[in-house]
């Protein structure tokens, strides 16, 4: 009768071994899955802003040094936009052109015809591009650029909305 007892006794406890670090699993694992969906999440933003900063301020910079805009070969107020720019290279002085357009969802820069790089990584998408022409007086132009973007991390996803305007240099 007493192995009975000890063995009711032992059982009892496994049982109650089992319970607690169930729970504590539990728990544990919560931790783990609300950790990975916050790193996810600031993954996303991470990429998102990258591609913003990357990607206008290489647009931005790029209008502003231009000489004009060839307004025949730009596609302006409608999405995928893309622009023409007549510029110099500051490195030779001779002429050359630069174009910004959507390909593939990323922002392509293209020099003198030639793919120089993308400006937006592979874990974000460009979703709408629109390049408008401000024009407030006759001799000023400035370019304003609408851009939609949406990153994508471990089955979670953001997009957002971005602008910024650009004024060429020789309208002023």
């Amino acid at each position: 009768i007493n192995y009975i007892k000890f063995y009711k006794s032992i059982c009892i406890e496994i049982i109650i071994y089992i319970a607690i670090f169930g729970t504590v699993s539990l728990f544990a694992v919560n931790i783990i899955f609300t950790t990975i969906k916050a790193y996810n999440n600031f993954k996303i933003v991470k990429d998102l802003k990258s591609a913003v900063e990357i990607s206008l301020e290489r647009m931005s910079r790029e209008i502003q040094l231009a000489n004009n805009i060839d307004i025949s070969r730009s596609i302006l107020s409608v999405s995928p936009g893309k622009i023409y720019l007549n510029t110099v290279d500051f490195d030779t002085g001779s002429l050359k052109t630069v174009e910004f357009f959507v390909s593939g969802g990323a922002i392509a820069i293209v020099k003198n015809g030639l793919l120089e790089e993308y400006l937006t990584s592979s874990s974000t998408e460009v979703l709408t591009l629109v390049f408008r022409e401000i024009v407030s007086s006759t001799t000023s132009k400035a370019i304003k650029i609408e851009m939609d973007l949406r990153a994508r991390k471990g089955g979670f996803e953001k997009s957002e909305k971005f602008y910024t305007t650009a004024i060429l240099k020789n309208s002023y």
